[in-house]
C-alpha cells in the first residue's frame, strides 16, 4: 500500500522482493497440457457484458472455461465435452473460494480476477501465470464492502471496483502484473479513474467498445452513462478521460455490437427508448412504445450488426432491436416466454437469442430476430442430476445461471450444478449435457491431481503427426570391446531406427545397432538414404554417409512432404538396411516475399508489388494465396484496421501486383503493407513489409467545393474590417478535398493584389482582415490534397459584400431669414461629416424635413450631390404655412452623383439628426374695416330677407389663412341679433323677418383669426330692407258673367296693380242682401294682374235671387305670409248686371 495516499494510480506490488522463478518442469507440463488459455492470440473478443455471477473465457484451440463452484472447467466447443478442471486457480488471486474467481479472455492473455477484492493476475500467451507467488496484484481498498468485475478491452482489461461510497476503474494488462513481480518499483495501472458515484456489477451495467469503457453510475432514480477512454500518447498511471454521454433512469442497460466497419456500436436502453452511439454526429434515439411498468432490461451478448434488448414490463417479456444500419424492430411481445420467468442475459448465435429461466424452472428458450419463441429441440430445461428413480438430487435453483455464445455454440451453465448444457445453433449436433464432474483435475500452480481422462477419445489412424517420435527404441546391450573387427566378414545385423523427429526441412534421426552376441562387431559406417513418397516436391538429397555416429540431422528436405528413410549398416563394405520408416516433414509457410513496395495513384488506391521465391522447383513453398495486410503508419491515432485482401498465388510467377482499393475513410491516410503467403493447406508463411508509408490521395473535386464570405462588420473611424470565409462541401470533406490532412489556403484580394492570407491549414473556416470601406474585395480558396501540392485547385474568387463605414455622429443647426410680406429663407448646416473625410463622397438628403407648429406642418427638404460641410439654403419658405416653433431633421445617403463604388457608407441612410428649436414669424395683418362691405341682397324678399358681406382688401393671404370667421347681423345698435354666418366673405346671411318688420339701422360685425391676430370690424349694411305692401295700389270691379255647370259666375276684374307679384294670400267672398250672414260663393285665387279677371261661382240654393229685391256684392281681402304687411279688405264691391 506504500505510496497509495500520494498516487491514486498506485497498486501494492508483489510481496516478494525478487523476480519470480521460472516454472518447474512439472508445472510447465501441467500448465501447457491443461491451461492452454491463450496459446497465441486469442481470436474471440471477450464477453462485453458481465453475467450475473459466472464468466467464461475462450481458449485458442476452441475451448471455453465455465465457472464452477469447485473450480473452472474447460469445455471443448467442437463437441461440448468437458476436458480439464483448474483446481486452486482461485489462489492465484487470493480468492477465498472458487465462486469468487472470474476469468476474462483478453486478445493475447487471460485475466484472473477476485470479484470480492478486485485482486487480479494474468496468464500470459505461453500458459503461465505471470505472478506465480503470493497471489495476484491487489487493488487499493475502498471503505465498505465492494464488488469487482472485469471487462475485456483488447489486450487489456478494465477492472471496475464499486461500493456504496463510489467506484474505481483500473485499466490493466500483462505489463501491470509484470511490474508487480519486480523489487522496489511502484505498481501502476495503465490508467485509472475514481468516481464518487456508485456503480453496479449487474447485467448491462458496463460494456467495452472500441477500447473505451461505458459504465452506468449513480443511485436513486437516475443513472449517468459515462464513457472512460485512454488519453492518446499517455504513459502508465494516467487518469482516464471521462465524458458523460446521457442521463437515464435507474432501470437501464448498456449493450454492444461488433462486426461493423465503423467500429463497435453502443446502445443504452431504458423504459421508452433506446439510444444508439455509433460514432456518427450524435446518438440516435429510438422510441420503444407501448411498454408500461418496465422493471428489467437485459442486453444480448455476442451481438453482430444489431443491438437487442429484452424488456420485462407489466405485459411480460418483449424484444426490441436496433440494427446498426438504422431503424427499430419492436417491441415484440414474447408470448412464448413465461411472464414471471427470471431470464438470464441472452446470448446471440446465428442471429438468434438464447436464454433460460434462472428462477426455479430452468426452462430454455430461443428467440428469433422477429420475436418467434420456441424451445430448443431436446433441451427444454437445464439438466439436473437425478437418481435411478428419476428423483432430483439437486435443488432447482438456477440463480447463478448464465448463457454464453461462441460462433454457433451456445453454452448454459449454472455453477452450483453438476451439469451444463451445450446447444449447436448450426444444427451440426444434437444438444449435449455437459458432465462437469468428468473433467480431469489439474492444479493451476502446476501439480496434477489427475492425469487420466476418464473419457479418452480414439485418435485417428495414419502417419504420425510431424514433430513426434515414430519408433520405440529396444533396450540396449553392452558392447564387448575386446572383439577384433578389422577384416571381419560378418554381415551386419539389421539396424533399427529408434527416433525420426521431423522438422519442416529436416529430420532428426537416431538408430541403434543390435549386438546379439559378444563376438558381434559394431559398424562404424552407416548410409542414410531418403526416398520421396509425396508428389509435387523436389528430389530429396543424395544418401548421407555417417561415420562413427548413431544419429544424424538429415537436412535438405521439403516441408509437408512424406519421405521413406532407410539406414544401412556397413562392415567392411557389406551392408544391411533397416526397415524403412515413413516420416512427414513439418508444415512451413511460403518464404517471405521480396522487394515489397507500395505506391498510390491519384484515385486514392494503393498498388503493392513484390517478388516471390517461386515454388517447389526452386525449393520454396509456393503460396496458394497471398494475403496483403494493411496497417496505419501515419500516427493519426487509433482507427479500425483496414480490411485485408488476398490474391491467388502462382508458383510459376515471379512478380505480383495487388491493388488495395481506397475509400473516403482512407483518403489521406498513410498505410504500410505486410505481405505473407499462405500455403495450400493454410500454413501462413513469413511476412515481409514495405519500407515506407504510402499516403493515398485524389485531386480535389472543385465542383463540390464552395466558399462563402460573411459580411464585414461596420467600420468605425479609420479602422479596418474582416470577413469570415467558410468552406462547404457537397460530399464529405475528406472526399472533396482529396484526403485527410488536405491543406486549405484562404486569400483576400483587391484589385489583383493579396490583402491577407491564412493557411495552409486544415480548418474549414478562416478570418481574413484588412478590409476598408469603399473598396471591392474577393476571396479565393486554394485546396491542396495531402502531400501533392502540384494537384491543388483554386475555388473562386467570390465577391465579398463591400464593407461599410459606420456613419459618424451627425448634428444639424438651422436659421431662418424673413423676406418682405409672406416668405423667407431657411439655412441648414450639417456638422460631423464632410466629403473630404469620405474619400470625396457626395451626399443626398433623405427623410429630411422642416417641421413647424408642433408637427402639424411638415415640409420635405430635398437636396442631392452636396458636400455636408457646406451650408444648405432653402429660399421661398411660405411663412403663412410654416411658422411658429420649428425644427429641422436631416438624414443622409450617399449620392449617385460622384460617389465611390462601392459606397463608403453602404446603401443605407445615416441616423437622423434634429436641430434645436427656432421660430418663423407668420405674415403681418394689413386689413382695415373699410376692406369689408355689407348690403341688402337684391334677391331679398319679405319672405327671405338677405344681407351679402364682401371683402375688397388687397391682402391676398387673408382669405387663404384667416380662420374662425364670425359674421353677425344686428339692428338698433347691436341690441338685437338678426342673423349670423361662420363662412368667410363673400358670405350671404339670412335675416330674421321680425327684424325686418321692426326696421331700424342694420350692422354686420366681422371677426376672424389671422395667425396671431384676432380683429373685429363693424360694417354698416347698405341698401333697403324689404317693405310692407301698399293696399292702395290695387283696385277691383265685379259683374255677373254667365254660368258654369248651371252655377252663376261672378267675374272679378283687377283694374289696378299686380296682385300675384305681391306674394299675398287672397280671399274673395260673394254675398246677397236677401241672405244675410251667408257665404254665397268664395275663392282663394290670387286676383289677376290689371286687365285680368277671376270667376267665383254662386250657390243658388243657399242664396236664391229675388228679382228686383236682392242686391249682390263682393268682399276682397289679403294677408302677408311674411308678416311684414298688415292684412287689408276691399269692399263690399257691388256686382253689376243681372244674375243669369
Amino acid at each position: 500500500m506504500a505510496g497509495r495516499r500520494h498516487d491514486p494510480a498506485a497498486f501494492r506490488r508483489s510481496a516478494a522482493d525478487r523476480q519470480s522463478l521460472a516454472p518447474s518442469p512439472l508445472q510447465a507440463t501441467a500448465m501447457v497440457a491443461g491451461l492452454l488459455l491463450v496459446a497465441g492470440a486469442v481470436t474471440v473478443a471477450s464477453f462485453a457484458v458481465k453475467p450475473n455471477k459466472a464468466r467464461a473465457f475462450d481458449l485458442f484451440y476452441g475451448s471455453v472455461f465455465l465457472n464452477d463452484e469447485r473450480a473452472p472447467v474447460a469445455v471443448d466447443l467442437t463437441n461440448g465435452r468437458p476436458t480439464v478442471r483448474l483446481v486452486d486457480a482461485n489462489t492465484q488471486v487470493s480468492a477465498a473460494k472458487p465462486s469468487d474467481l472470474d476469468v476474462v479472455a483478453l486478445s493475447n492473455a487471460t485475466l484472473l480476477l477476485n470479484t470480492a477484492s478486485g485482486e487480479f493476475n494474468v496468464v500470459d500467451p505461453t500458459g503461465f501465470v505471470i505472478k506465480a507467488k503470493d497471489g495476484g496484484v491487489p487493488l487499493p481498498k475502498r471503505s465498505g464492502a465492494t464488488r469487482s468485475v472485469g471487462i475485456a478491452a483488447g489486450a487489456s482489461a478494465y477492472v471496475v471496483q464499486t461500493g456504496p461510497d463510489g467506484t474505481s476503474v483500473y485499466l490493466v494488462g500483462q505489463s501491470t502484473v509484470q511490474s508487480a513481480t519486480g523489487a522496489g518499483a511502484r505498481v501502476k495501472p495503465r490508467a485509472y479513474a475514481t468516481m464518487s458515484d456508485p456503480g453496479s456489477t449487474a447485467p448491462g451495467a458496463a460494456a467495452s467498445a472500441n477500447g473505451d469503457l461505458w459504465v452506468l453510475v449513480g443511485s436513486g432514480a437516475s443513472r449517468t452513462v459515462r464513457q472512460l477512454s485512454l488519453p492518446r500518447g499517455s504513459d502508465a498511471g494516467v487518469k482516464l478521460d471521462s465524458a458523460d454521454r446521457a442521463t437515464v433512469g435507474a432501470v437501464s442497460s448498456v449493450g454492444v455490437t461488433t462486426g461493423r466497419a465503423g467500429g463497435d456500436a453502443v446502445a443504452v436502453a431504458e423504459p421508452g427508448e433506446i439510444r444508439v452511439f455509433d460514432g456518427r454526429t450524435g446518438p440516435r434515439t429510438l422510441a420503444v412504445k407501448g411498454l408500461t411498468g418496465v422493471d428489467t432490461i437485459l442486453p444480448a451478448s455476442n451481438q453482430h450488426e444489431q443491438l437487442s434488448f429484452l424488456f420485462h414490463s407489466s405485459l411480460g417479456w418483449s424484444l426490441a432491436s436496433a440494427p446498426v444500419a438504422g431503424g427499430l424492430v419492436g417491441p415484440i411481445a414474447l408470448s412464448g416466454v413465461d411472464p414471471a420467468a427470471q431470464l438470464a442475459v441472452p446470448a446471440t448465435s446465428n442471429g438468434t437469442l438464447f436464454t433460460m429461466d434462472i428462477g426455479v424452472t430452468g426452462r430454455v428458450w430461443q428467440i428469433g430476430p422477429r420475436g418467434a419463441v420456441r424451445t430448443p429441440e431436446g433441451a427444454a430445461q437445464y439438466p439436473i442430476v437425478k437418481d435411478r428413480a428419476g428423483k432430483p438430487l439437486e435443488v432447482s435453483n438456477f440463480g447463478d445461471g448464465y448463457a454464453i455464445a461462441r460462433g454457433s455454440r451456445v453454452i448454459f451453465d449454472s455453477p452450483n450444478h453438476v451439469q451444463g448444457l451445450a446447444l449447436f445453433a448450426d444444427g451440426s449436433h444434437p444438444p449435449v449435457q455437459i458432465d462437469k464432474s468428468a473433467a480431469v483435475s489439474l492444479n493451476a500452480a502446476g501439480g496434477a491431481t489427475g492425469l487420466i481422462d476418464s473419457h479418452p477419445l480414439k485418435g485417428p489412424k495414419g502417419a504420425p503427426a510431424p514433430g513426434k517420435n515414430t519408433v520405440k527404441a529396444p533396450p540396449p546391450l553392452p558392447i564387448n570391446n575386446s572383439v577384433r573387427c578389422k577384416g571381419t566378414t560378418q554381415l551386419p545385423h539389421i539396424p533399427t531406427i529408434t527416433q525420426a523427429t521431423p522438422g519442416s526441412r529436416s529430420v532428426q534421426l537416431q538408430w541403434s545397432y543390435p549386438l546379439l552376441d559378444p563376438r558381434d562387431c559394431a559398424p562404424s559406417t552407416y548410409v542414410v538414404s531418403v526416398k520421396l513418397i509425396s508428389s509435387a516436391a523436389p528430389s530429396p538429397p543424395a544418401a548421407v554417409t555417417v561415420q562413427g555416429q548413431d544419429g544424424v540431422n538429415l537436412i535438405g528436405l521439403y516441408p509437408d512432404t512424406r519421405y521413406q528413410i532407410t539406414v544401412t549398416a556397413y562392415l567392411n563394405g557389406r551392408g544391411t538396411p533397416s526397415t524403412p520408416v515413413e516420416v512427414v516433414t513439418g508444415p512451413e509457410g511460403p518464404p517471405a516475399p521480396m522487394e515489397v513496395r507500395s505506391a498510390t495513384d491519384s484515385s486514392g488506391n494503393w498498388t503493392i508489388t513484390w517478388t516471390s521465391c517461386g515454388g517447389a522447383a526452386q525449393g520454396c513453398v509456393s503460396a496458394a494465396t497471398w494475403t496483403v495486410i494493411p496497417s496505419f503508419c501515419d500516427g493519426s491515432g487509433l482507427s479500425n484496421a483496414p480490411a485485408t485482401i488476398s490474391i491467388a498465388g502462382d508458383p510459376t510467377q515471379h512478380s505480383f501486383t495487388a491493388r488495395f482499393p481506397g475509400n473516403d475513410s482512407l483518403l489521406g491516410r498513410g498505410l504500410t503493407f505486410q505481405v505473407e503467403g499462405v500455403g495450400a493447406k493454410g500454413t501462413v508463411g513469413t511476412p515481409a513489409r514495405d519500407t515506407g508509408c504510402s499516403y493515398s490521395w485524389s485531386p480535389p473535386v472543385a465542383r463540390n467545393i464552395s466558399v462563402a464570405a460573411s459580411s464585414p462588420p461596420p467600420i468605425t473611424g479609420q479602422a479596418t474590417s474582416s470577413t469570415t470565409v467558410a468552406v462547404r462541401f457537397v460530399g464529405s470533406q475528406v472526399h472533396d478535398l482529396g484526403g485527410v490532412g488536405a491543406q486549405l489556403t484562404y486569400q483576400l484580394t483587391s484589385g489583383g493584389s493579396v490583402v491577407d492570407q491564412s493557411g495552409p491549414t486544415t480548418a474549414t473556416s478562416a478570418v481574413l482582415t484588412g478590409i476598408r470601406p469603399g473598396q471591392q474585395y474577393q476571396v479565393a480558396l486554394v485546396a491542396s490534397p495531402p502531400r501533392h501540392p502540384e494537384a491543388a485547385v483554386t475555388v473562386g474568387p467570390v465577391d465579398v459584400q463591400p464593407a461599410v463605414a459606420a456613419w459618424p455622429g451627425l448634428s444639424v443647426s438651422a436659421t431662418f431669414a424673413n423676406n418682405p410680406i409672406v416668405d423667407g429663407t431657411l439655412t441648414v448646416q450639417i456638422h460631423g461629416l464632410s466629403s473630404a473625410d469620405s474619400r470625396g463622397e457626395r451626399f443626398d438628403l433623405t427623410n429630411s424635413s422642416l417641421t413647424c407648429g408642433g408637427g402639424n406642418d411638415v415640409l420635405a427638404l430635398d437636396r442631392v450631390g452636396f458636400d455636408p460641410a457646406a451650408p444648405l439654403s432653402f429660399p421661398g419658405i411660405a411663412r403663412a404655412t410654416f411658422n411658429g416653433p420649428c425644427t429641422v431633421t436631416i438624414a443622409l445617403v450617399q449620392s449617385a452623383q460622384g460617389s465611390t463604388h462601392p459606397p463608403v457608407y453602404g446603401a443605407g441612410a445615416s441616423p437622423s439628426a434634429t436641430s434645436a428649436q427656432f421660430t418663423i414669424d407668420p405674415p403681418a395683418l394689413t386689413t382695415t374695416p373699410g376692406d369689408f362691405s355689407a348690403a341688402w341682397s337684391d334677391q331679398s324678399t319679405r319672405g327671405n330677407p338677405q344681407i351679402v358681406v364682401s371683402y375688397h382688401g388687397l391682402d391676398p393671404l387673408l382669405l387663404a389663412f384667416a380662420s374662425d370667421w364670425s359674421l353677425i347681423v344686428s339692428n338698433n345698435g347691436g341690441a338685437t341679433t338678426c342673423g349670423s354666418s361662420a363662412s368667410k366673405p363673400t358670405a350671404t346671411i339670412t335675416v330674421d323677418k321680425a327684424c325686418v318688420k321692426a326696421g331700424g339701422t342694420f350692422t354686420v360685425t366681422v371677426s376672424f383669426t389671422y395667425f396671431l391676430s384676432h380683429p373685429t370690424y363693424p360694417v354698416t349694411v347698405s341698401g333697403t330692407a324689404p317693405q310692407p305692401v301698399d293696399p292702395a295700389q290695387f283696385s277691383f270691379t265685379a259683374a255677373w258673367n254667365g254660368t258654369s255647370g248651371g252655377t252663376p259666375q261672378v267675374q272679378i276684374v283687377t283694374t289696378a296693380g299686380d296682385p300675384p307679384a305681391a306674394s299675398l294670400a287672397w280671399t274673395e267672398t260673394v254675398t246677397a242682401s236677401t241672405s244675410p250672414g251667408i257665404d254665397c260663393g268664395s275663392s282663394t285665387a290670387s286676383p289677376a294682374r290689371a286687365t285680368g279677371s277671376i270667376r267665383v261661382g254662386v250657390a243658388r240654393a243657399s242664396c236664391p235671387n229675388q228679382a228686383g229685391i236682392t242686391t249682390w256684392s263682393v268682399t276682397i281681402s289679403y294677408t302677408d305670409p311674411s308678416g311684414v304687411s298688415p292684412p287689408h279688405t276691399y269692399g263690399p264691391i257691388p256686382v253689376t248686371g243681372t244674375q243669369p
